[in-house]
Parts: structure tokens; C-alpha cells; sequence
């Protein structure tokens, strides 16, 4: 919650900004050796400046926290993210632990496209392992704490 208040607080006065709690789902697939489905959940808070949407900016950013399962494996990643209009990229740390008790820390990099419906594609990286790609889904329900999503129409 602190973070939202943040966000709400550090953005210029003089500004339009939308900034909203986005829980969600997440779902796909992990390409490679060892493939598979993966399944979890996400929360991000953003910040997306309203007032040139209708023109040249669109900006925004925001803190991510997902955490899903594939195969043995729980993987919980933290993350920053950078949005223009309907497309963004999120890099962060990620850390993986498997049922034995093994645990590693990398760092995630995904790209994402769409709105409350979105597709992700994206790469983990370990130093100690083989990394992986994985492609989805995932779905989020904005929850505004600064202005209104009627902003985006206007």
C-alpha cells in the first residue's frame, strides 16, 4: 500500500495520471527442454499518464509481483515495468525454489502487449541452470486509486 500512495504522491500535480492495483491471472506455457504449462497469479501497481493519449505519450510504469508453478518448481518474480499505450517490457529479479529444497535466483525479462487481456512472452535467466522461455496469457482487473478509467476515453 505504500507504494501506492507513492505512486499517487510523486506524480506532477499539473498531470493527468491514472494510477491503479491490477490483480490477475497468468497462464502459458515454458518453451525449451523440459517444457510445459505454468499457472499463477500476478499484482501490479502503475501510474499511466492520461494526458496525451489522444497524442504522442501514453507513458507509464509500475512495480510487479507474480508468483506461479511449473512442474516442481514455485518461481516468485519482482519486477519494474515501462508502458506505452498498449505495449510494455517488466524486468526483475526472480527467484525459483523446487520441492527438494533447491533454490536459485535469476533475473526475468517479459514483454507484454494488450489491455486486461494481455500476451507475454518472455526470458528467465540463471546462472547456476538452464534458463527458459515462456509465452501466455494473463487477465487483469484495474482497480483505480487516482483518477478514472473515463480519462482514457476522453
Amino acid at each position: 500500500m505504500g507504494v501506492a500512495v507513492f505512486l499517487m504522491c510523486a506524480v506532477p500535480a499539473q498531470a493527468q495520471w491514472f494510477v491503479s492495483v491490477n490483480p490477475g491471472v497468468k497462464m502459458g506455457w515454458v518453451l525449451g527442454s523440459g517444457e510445459g504449462p505454468f499457472f499463477g497469479v500476478e499484482i501490479s501497481i502503475s501510474a499511466l499518464n492520461t494526458d496525451h493519449l489522444n497524442s504522442d505519450a501514453g507513458a507509464g510504469a509500475g512495480l510487479v509481483l507474480s508468483t506461479y508453478r511449473f512442474k516442481d518448481k514455485t518461481i516468485v518474480h519482482v519486477g519494474v515495468e515501462g508502458m506505452w499505450y498498449a505495449t510494455g517490457i517488466e524486468v526483475g529479479p526472480t527467484f525459483v525454489s523446487t520441492r527438494d529444497g533447491r533454490s536459485q535466483t535469476g533475473v526475468s525479462v517479459e514483454g507484454f502487449f494488450g489491455a486486461l487481456l494481455f500476451a507475454h512472452v518472455g526470458r528467465t535467466i540463471m546462472p547456476e541452470s538452464e534458463g527458459w522461455w515462456h509465452a501466455g496469457f494473463y487477465a487483469k482487473a484495474p482497480i483505480a486509486l487516482r483518477g478514472s478509467y473515463s480519462e482514457f476515453a476522453d
